[in-house]
């Protein structure tokens, strides 16, 4: 981790950030490496939690890595966005990329 934020390294971690105790951010998980999971583990993380839409899910852009996490970390899908209620999107569509 970094002296002055706590933020971990973990190769391929993209917009990486420590939130508060053991909760961190980051975003496409599927950029992760083998080497960044193994750190991520040896940091202690033991889930990730997935806040995207299924439609989200599984993109593939360059830089993604293809590489399953151990089983030591468990990945938990829970989306956020209810993007079939009318009223959410009306409030929120310039806001949910």
């Amino acid at each position: 981790m970094t002296a002055d934020e706590q933020t971990p390294e973990w190769e391929g971690a993209t917009n990486l950030r420590h939130l508060s105790g053991a909760v961190y951010r980051m975003g496409l998980p599927e950029r992760i490496t083998a080497r960044g999971w193994q750190q991520m583990a040896a940091d202690g993380v033991t889930t990730l939690v997935d806040l995207r839409n299924d439609d989200e899910l599984g993109r593939r852009e360059p830089g993604w890595a293809g590489v399953d996490p151990p089983e030591s970390i468990s990945v938990v899908h829970r989306p956020v966005e209810d993007q079939s209620n009318a009223e959410f999107m009306d409030l929120c569509p310039t806001i949910l990329d």
